[in-house]
């Protein structure tokens, strides 16, 4: 991973169903990102990525005491962005890849009745949870930094392989799992200013 590039490390508990896992995230992501008018300016202007790491609630307990800058949203845990060189060693320790086994399966969610907005995330490309709920969070800031943090609050999940074009859409750079400009994700708001 390249140490000048911004990263926001993500930990989150895998053993909660994906729909929770990547609303929690997507929230947790973007307190962090929006908590002050320099981070967001910095996110935006630069090739900031995030890495969404597994962690269990012990160490979710350890990174909350014996580090700064975090924000937290239920099971996850997201920090200001940073260079990787500045991770700390227990940053570092968080998995990841391979904890998809753990992710429990994903009950039907029933969804929200007037919901704030539609995260519509394909099928057929084989992301790691990780990298889906990265790819969610990027969209979460957009969202959040648009319309409010409450409006990531009542989001409705869609995985189709249809994914619109409007809203915030997400084309991944390329560095990890999927090709450069791939169609990962797409957040349409539901929600007025």
């Amino acid at each position: 991973m390249n140490d000048e590039a911004l990263v926001q490390p993500i930990f989150v508990d895998p053993t909660f169903p994906l729909d929770a896992i990547l609303r929690n995230v997507m929230c947790a992501s973007a307190k962090a990102v929006l908590e002050d008018t320099p981070v967001i300016e910095k996110w935006l202007a630069d090739d900031c990525r995030k890495t969404v790491r597994s962690a269990k609630p012990s160490m979710l307990t350890r990174l909350k005491m014996e580090e700064t800058g975090w924000q937290e949203h239920g099971i996850a845990l997201a920090f200001n962005p940073c260079r990787y060189d500045e991770f700390s060693k227990l940053m570092r320790r968080g998995q990841v890849s391979g904890w998809e086994h753990k992710v429990l399966p994903m009950d039907v969610p029933a969804p929200y009745n007037a919901p704030s907005g539609i995260l519509y995330a394909p099928k057929r490309l084989s992301m790691s949870t990780g990298k889906l709920a990265a790819q969610a969070a990027h969209a979460a800031v957009f969202m959040a930094r648009d319309h409010g943090l409450e409006s990531l609050f009542r989001i409705n999940f869609v995985y189709s392989d249809d994914l619109p074009e409007t809203g915030y859409v997400i084309r991944d750079n390329g560095h990890t799992e999927v090709e450069s400009g791939t169609h990962t994700v797409t957040l349409i708001p539901n929600c007025r200013n």
